[in-house]
């Protein structure tokens, strides 16, 4: 007997542990005081909350919301502790004597549900994304113009080779003639110029000879 005792023991533990729990969860979310020994799974009419269940947890956690909290195991009570603001949620809900209790599990108020935030994350998701895209567009329009400039600076900077490179042609076809035309003149000046000693020569002798006879004359 003493096993069975410690058992229900635990599990009496486990239960309670729950109900603070879901308590703590209805105040913080519904600003609600329930007292933990009030709390249920399934609501009742006079109830001012609900039970939202995420969509892909709904299988799963349906059936422990179709019970009462003192039908559930320990296995049960942790699961609940677990997932209390993860997979299912408390919502405030208008009192109405016509709703059963699958109604009430699922059901949407007022309050933010989990329904909603997914909506808003999704949105939200969506807005983010065309905002990405704007951003991926104007970044490759950027980096489209920025190639275009600098093929554009790569362009100039080859015709800059160019004109210095012909002018540096050209500078030396120039200086070439020029040498050539320099080295013809002084050829043409080391031709030239024992002519023109000789030819002074021959000027001062026949110079001296004009001399010589004019004075022979004045002196008959």
């Amino acid at each position: 007997m003493a096993p069975i005792r410690q058992s229900n023991r635990e599990r009496r533990l486990a239960r309670e542990q729950c109900r603070e729990k879901l308590s703590r969860h209805i105040a913080q979310t519904l600003g609600i005081t329930v007292e933990p020994a009030e709390v249920c799974l399934v609501p009742r009419t006079r109830d001012p909350y609900a039970w939202n269940i995420l969509p892909e947890k709904n299988e799963v956690l349906a059936k422990i919301f179709a019970k009462n909290l003192s039908e559930h195991s320990i296995s049960a009570y942790r699961m609940i502790c677990e997932e209390v603001g993860n997979s299912f949620e408390a919502v405030g809900k208008t009192m109405s004597s016509s709703l059963t209790a699958i109604d009430i599990i699922t059901m949407v108020s007022q309050h933010v549900s989990f329904g909603t935030i997914i909506g808003q994350l999704k949105e939200e998701n969506v807005n983010l994304s065309t905002e990405l895209s704007k951003w991926i567009n104007k970044t490759e329009e950027e980096s489209a113009q920025r190639q275009l400039t600098a093929n554009e600076v790569d362009r100039l900077l080859r015709r800059q080779q160019e004109y210095e490179d012909e002018a540096r042609r050209r500078t030396d076809v120039t200086t070439r003639l020029f040498q050539g035309s320099l080295m013809k003149s002084m050829a043409q000046l080391d031709q030239i110029i024992p002519t023109l000693i000789d030819l002074k020569r021959d000027i001062s002798i026949t110079s001296t000879e004009i001399s010589s006879e004019l004075n022979g004359h004045i002196i008959y």
